[in-house]
C-alpha cells in the first residue's frame, strides 16, 4: 500500500482525529468501550485533551487519516504507569482495509 505513513497524533490534529474516530464508532459501535453519541459532543479542547493524555497514532494517506490506534497508559502488570502503554482502541477506513485485516 504505497503512500501510507504511521504518525503521532499531537492535539492540533484533533479534528482529523475526532472524524476518524466518529465514523469508526458508528461504523462498529461494539467494537469501542465508547459511544458515538458521547463523542459527537466532545468540544475540541475536549478531543485535544484526549489526545494529549493517549499516546494516540494514525495511518496517514494522502488523502487524509485512513486508521488509528491508541495506547492507553497503565497496562496490567506494569512497573509504571509512564512508561508501559496497552494497545486500546484500532480503528481502520474500509477503504483501505485488506482482507483478513478485521477481527
Amino acid at each position: 500500500m504505497n503512500g501510507i505513513t504511521v504518525v503521532r497524533l499531537r492535539p492540533s490534529d484533533w479534528a482529523a482525529y475526532r472524524e476518524i474516530r466518529l465514523a469508526a464508532l458508528a461504523d462498529a459501535p461494539s467494537a469501542f468501550g465508547a459511544e458515538v453519541a458521547r463523542e459527537e459532543v466532545m468540544t475540541p479542547a475536549d478531543w485535544r485533551a484526549r489526545l494529549t493524555r493517549r499516546s494516540t497514532f494514525a495511518a496517514s494517506a494522502p488523502h487524509g487519516l485512513v486508521g488509528t490506534a491508541a495506547g492507553i497508559p497503565g497496562a496490567a502488570g506494569c512497573r509504571s504507569r509512564t512508561s508501559c502503554r496497552r494497545l486500546r482502541a484500532a480503528a481502520a477506513s474500509a477503504s483501505v482495509e485488506s482482507p483478513g485485516t478485521r477481527t
